[in-house]
């Protein structure tokens, strides 16, 4: 009980200590990174290459501090927080048109909410994904609770197991892009994806390219999948999107595909995806996972499967399961 409770008041002095904290941690990754690019140096590599390397060895750097912020401090009111200040900066950076829009949604939402709420009472509402009752995320027990992030080798370690699950994906948060149109620049949320992701997800870009496995290999053109809506927000219409270029912090990335407004992927806020490789990564980057049954496996001979494995990977890999 004590433990409990110094842990909730730790999580909480944190909200107050957040910048503190994030600076912190900067300086921590940083300083790791530029000792693994020595490292690299030291073998006889020139900097620029050296420095790109050990950006690749360590992982997702945005994917560790939120890893780290979801463990020190109660997230949800962080979120809440960061949230409602975005969206007052959007209301009065627009003025009167947002103070229309708003008034016109409030409108539009009281004159349906009893219409909706007797559908929704009705229908049995599905995940917009092709199959989906195959779909799961796999989760694992720890002292905070039920997880879903897996370190890579766990992940590959996973799709090893192709007689109980079919194909293992993995995706993390991915920093944001701003883009600009109409002279309004807008934070737009990423998420970095493995290949194999939509084809999981029986989704499909309506113009261009699906990503491919070749898209995250080392050296490889940077590239991205934009969703409809953004890319007709910046150019105009979203087939002309293909083959253009977008300003990210890691450099300018070209849209090779974009998806249909309708597809939303792992939340609605997402609306570019870039390629993710798990294969050669380490244990410190750490990713969610969903996965899709074997052909002909019921999920209850797949949970037991995957309990009854679980601590053998683990095992092996020093990892969580």
């Amino acid at each position: 009980m004590k433990a409990w409770l110094h842990q909730t008041f730790a999580r909480f002095a944190a909200l107050f200590r957040g910048r503190e904290l994030d600076t912190d941690l900067d300086e921590d990754l940083a300083t790791h990174l530029e000792l693994l690019t020595d490292e690299y140096v030291g073998r006889g590599m020139d900097r620029q290459a050296a420095r790109r390397e050990a950006r690749l060895r360590f992982g997702s750097v945005v994917s560790a501090l939120e890893l780290h912020r979801d463990v020190r401090s109660m997230r949800w009111i962080e979120i809440l927080g960061s949230e409602t200040g975005w969206a007052w900066r959007g209301v009065r950076a627009r003025g009167w048109k947002a103070a229309l829009v708003v008034s016109l949604l409030g409108v539009a939402l009281a004159a349906n909410t009893i219409v909706f709420s007797a559908a929704d009472a009705f229908v049995f509402r599905r995940a917009p994904y092709a199959d989906s009752s195959r779909l799961v995320i796999l989760q694992y027990h720890s002292p905070f609770g039920p997880r879903s992030v897996f370190h890579a080798p766990a992940i590959v370690e996973w799709r090893r197991q192709r007689d109980v699950l079919g194909a293992v994906e993995a995706h993390t948060l991915d920093a944001p892009v701003y883009v600009t149109a109409g002279g309004i620049t807008d934070s737009i949320r990423a998420e970095r994806v493995t290949s194999g992701m939509f084809g999981l997800l029986g989704a499909a870009p309506r113009w261009g390219r699906p990503l491919v496995p070749d898209d995250a290999r080392s050296g490889a053109t940077p590239v991205a999948l934009v969703a409809e809506d953004i890319a007709t927000r910046v150019f105009g219409t979203a087939g002309q999107a293909v083959g253009q270029k977008l300003e990210t912090p890691d450099g300018p990335v070209v849209i090779v595909g974009v998806m249909p407004a309708t597809f939303r992927f792992p939340t609605a806020r997402e609306r570019i995806w870039r390629p993710l490789r798990v294969e050669g990564q380490d244990r410190r980057a750490g990713y969610s996972t969903i996965a899709r049954l074997a052909p002909g496996v019921p999920f209850d001979q797949a949970a037991a499967a995957v309990a009854q494995r679980a601590l053998a990977i683990a095992t092996k890999r020093r990892d969580p399961p």
